[in-house]
């Protein structure tokens, strides 16, 4: 039996290839469809990063400069987050479904947590990276620590949907580091976009709220300047979480074979 007689004799990495354009194209379709049930929990979840952010720096005083360093890597952890609480949506997007709410809660649930170190590490190496470009600390002791939170940013990139979707608990660190082997470059590519994007996002959305404070006639207090910043920059927090929830899917149709349309999930 033969290649042409037989497709499933075909390598994955020929029938499902990496194509970075392309899970970007999807990720594009997709983020609208999903929007209008994933804007809410998504901009809650970056509220909250908000917040959090907020209280820390009024509990340690920082310089302005540590500060603004501080709300830049706020994006990057944000981001791990939303991988989670878009993951089932982009599922559904993709196999013409939509799924209950209790099954979307499920997932968000199942990955939330998995999804913190991929966005941790990359705040990380984000936050070092900014402060040794600004000389806030030494370029030199600054150049491993980058290497290896990218490292691990990659290596866990996919751990959230994994989550999520499989079921895996805590065992989708070991199988986000195994689907990701031999494409984590390409993935760091992917994240790197998203991030940008996500801070071009977060900064528009921090101008027009500050707008609106200034221009209209009723004062708004600091929660409320971040819940407008949390909502309005959203869209772009959805689109980064659905890139990663179509890397995955991706890695899943290379290293296994398995495509969206006919591979079920622990909610069917």
């Amino acid at each position: 039996m033969t290649a042409e007689s037989d497709p499933s004799l075909v390598p994955a990495e020929t029938r499902f290839p990496f194509n970075a354009g392309a899970i970007f194209a999807e990720a594009s379709r997709i983020v609208f469809r999903i929007l209008p049930r994933a804007i809410l929990p998504v901009a809650a979840a970056v509220g909250l990063g908000f917040f959090a952010t907020y209280i820390v720096m009024e509990a340690f005083p920082l310089s302005h400069r540590w500060e603004f360093l501080g709300a830049a890597a706020h994006p990057a952890v944000a981001v791990g987050a939303s991988a989670a609480l878009t993951a089932l949506p982009t599922r559904d997007a993709q196999r013409g479904k939509r799924s209950p709410f209790r099954a979307r809660l499920a997932a968000a649930l199942r990955g939330v947590l998995t999804g913190l170190p991929l966005g941790t590490a990359a705040g990380i190496a984000l936050l070092v990276g900014a402060a040794a470009f600004f000389e806030e600390i030494d370029v030199l002791p600054a150049l491993p620590v980058i290497g290896l939170a990218l490292w691990i940013a990659a290596a866990l990139a996919v751990a959230a949907p994994d989550a999520a979707l499989e079921g895996s608990g805590f065992r989708a660190f070991a199988r986000s580091a195994r689907l990701t082997r031999g494409y984590r470059w390409q993935i760091l590519a992917i994240l790197a976009v998203a991030t940008v994007l996500v801070l071009v996002g977060t900064s528009a959305a921090a101008v027009v709220a500050v707008l609106i404070d200034l221009y209209v006639s009723v004062r708004v207090d600091d929660i409320s300047v971040f819940a407008m910043i949390a909502l309005l920059s959203a869209p772009f927090y959805a689109f980064g979480g659905v890139l990663v929830a179509l890397v995955h899917r991706r890695l899943l149709e290379i290293k296994e074979g398995r495509v969206a349309e006919t591979d079920p999930s622990v909610f069917d």
